[in-house]
């Protein structure tokens, strides 16, 4: 009786270990299943959902809806949260001015920490997007409010704020380094931002990705989709010269000229797909700020950054060709600009002046914060001998976390006295330049390609359109991991420059229609016998259109307002593109 009573304890414990241990492999390969699926998503849609499913089985949801974390200051932002919401609801304009104006920072409290978009495949604490949602909401309630309604909503007071609050806030970069064939790499890191309408308005590139950032920079919006999903882009300049005898002419020319490649046919496949358009021109029709980084071959000269600014009337193509001629690989490039007539001419203030590409040292990061404010920088690195040593630091593999956790420590303590060399001079000023080009703050999102040792074989190839493709495509899933923190990082400042953009146009149209008011009454004080012009049918009541929107209560104004997030995707913002 005692025996049998202890077989069945001893089987029953044995059926409730096999029942969980059949659950937790099920569990292991549901979880690896997707981690796998979600490698291969074909686009973002389907990135979520599967981050989504991954999270909640690893248990990343529970983790998301705590507040808590040793990463940032959640009570800071459970208190801003509150007092925004509070203030927005009662209408409270004057303290809800006072609270933007003060607290509106991009690393509020450390919540744009990376190790915070580490842990969820899907996005970061709830708490944080909850608190973006809110400051978006609490910037849309002040554009659309009322003038009426405080003294402080009036138009031009709703645009100084949005002025001052962008300046204040900074903004981001987009830039684009590298190389070679990898270089198509960065059309799918533009694909995947556009998408999400978060493409900053200032790019800088070199190498390829200065030819990438120009034809970015060149399309308005509206001109986008066919460069970055359609077979757009001119290859012709490479079926001119044929593949046989490849080999012996860059031996030859190398021997003969001093460099390998033809700059010729690059300038060609530049002109062809740029155009002859300059910094200025193209700043006018896009808006975007192109930033070039190239060298002078001129001992009395230092290295340029170019833009709309600095260089307005530099033929763009150029300029990128320029930031390609690389000294051993290309011969240097002469800049062309066009003069006021619209001649194109060398550039004058560097006649006879031959350019190249820029050394690693010459980053734009410096430049582009001392004339455009930008404290944000989004990184595309495609260079083939950086690349490889860089990796996310987002998602990494967890029974290796000890084992990169150790290397990062290393790598850091290596950098750090690496510095200290560099300052007493005792570096040679090429490892300066490696050195200078692999650090990397806080304030940067570093997106690099996976990359296979087959990449490395079609490095100096000629690209083909499925070539295009398949660099597009790791663009993109090394995008789609990153997007909680780009999101955070970026939405506040987006939204700042739409609502600005919007009350300019307002203002705009407001002051056209006290020009045609003024026009009218001067017109009838001249012919009071005349009757009073009646207004065409298609010229818009301005008038009645902007008593309309003083009429408009707070009440309506809110309903409109984005809510806060339930849905565990977040947030913030759909696709601004019309599809592929």
């Amino acid at each position: 009786m005692l025996w049998d009573l202890l077989l069945g304890i001893i089987s029953l414990v044995l059926d409730v270990l096999s029942h969980y241990r059949t659950k937790f492999r099920g569990r292991r390969s549901s979880v690896k299943h997707l981690k796998q699926s979600l490698r291969q998503a074909k686009d973002f849609a389907q990135y979520e959902d599967i981050a989504l499913r991954l999270d909640y089985d690893i248990g990343n949801d529970v983790w998301r809806r705590n507040p808590q974390s040793r990463k940032y200051d959640h009570r800071v932002i459970a208190d801003r949260l509150v007092q925004l919401r509070r203030a927005r609801t009662k209408e409270d304009i004057p303290v809800l001015l006072d609270l933007l104006r003060s607290g509106l920072l991009r690393n509020l409290a450390n919540i744009s920490d990376k190790q915070l978009y580490n842990r969820s495949y899907l996005g970061t604490k709830v708490l944080i997007q909850d608190y973006v949602t809110e400051v978006m909401n609490c910037l849309e309630f002040i554009r659309v409010a009322p003038p009426n309604s405080s003294p402080f909503l009036s138009v031009e007071k709703k645009l100084q704020f949005f002025k001052d609050t962008r300046h204040s806030y900074g903004l981001s970069a987009l830039v684009l380094q590298g190389g070679a064939s990898f270089g198509m790499f960065h059309l799918g890191i533009a694909r995947a931002l556009w998408e999400q309408g978060l493409i900053p308005t200032v790019i800088s590139g070199t190498a390829i990705g200065a030819i990438i950032a120009a034809l970015i920079c060149i399309f308005p919006d509206e001109e986008l989709s066919p460069l970055l999903y359609e077979d757009t882009i001119n290859l012709n300049a490479f079926d001119k010269r044929g593949s046989s005898g490849q080999t012996l002419r860059k031996i030859r020319r190398f021997f003969r000229e001093g460099y390998i490649l033809d700059i010729s046919v690059l300038g060609e496949l530049c002109r062809d797909n740029i155009g002859d358009i300059t910094f200025e021109e193209a700043f006018m029709k896009t808006n975007r700020v192109l930033n070039i980084t190239i060298n002078s071959t001129s001992a009395n000269s230092v290295p340029s950054t170019l833009n709309y600014l600095t260089a307005p009337n530099v033929l763009i193509w150029t300029a990128a060709l320029a930031s390609n001629a690389l000294p051993g690989l290309y011969e240097p490039v002469e800049l062309l600009c066009k003069d006021t007539a619209g001649t194109i001419i060398p550039w004058a203030p560097y006649g006879g002046v031959r350019f190249t590409r820029a050394s690693d040292a010459e980053t734009p990061f410096e430049r582009l914060s001392e004339l455009f404010n930008v404290n944000n920088f989004i990184i595309s690195q495609a260079r083939p001998y950086l690349a490889p040593l860089l990796s996310s630091p987002l998602h990494r593999h967890r029974r290796r976390g000890w084992y990169l956790k150790f290397l990062k420590v290393l790598g850091l303590e290596i950098s750090h006295r690496l510095s200290q060399l560099c300052l007493v001079g005792a570096v040679p000023a090429s490892a300066e330049s490696y050195i200078k080009s692999v650090t990397t703050t806080q304030s940067e999102i570093t997106l690099v390609p996976s990359l296979a040792f087959k990449d490395f074989l079609k490095l100096f190839r000629h690209p083909t359109y499925d070539e295009i493709h398949y660099w597009i495509n790791k663009g993109e899933r090394a995008t789609w991991p990153a997007m909680s923190l780009l999101k955070v990082r970026g939405l506040v400042e987006i939204t700042l420059r739409e609502c600005y953009e919007a009350l300019r146009h307002e203002e705009k149209l407001s002051s056209h229609g006290r020009k045609l008011t003024g026009t009218r009454l001067a017109s009838s004080s001249r012919g009071r016998e005349k009757a009073a012009p009646e207004l065409s049918p298609t010229t818009p009541n301005l008038g009645a259109r902007r008593s309309r929107k003083r009429s408009r209560t707070m009440d309506t104004t809110l309903a409109k307002l984005r809510p806060s997030s339930t849905d565990p995707r977040f947030f913030l913002r759909g696709s601004t593109s019309d599809g592929k």
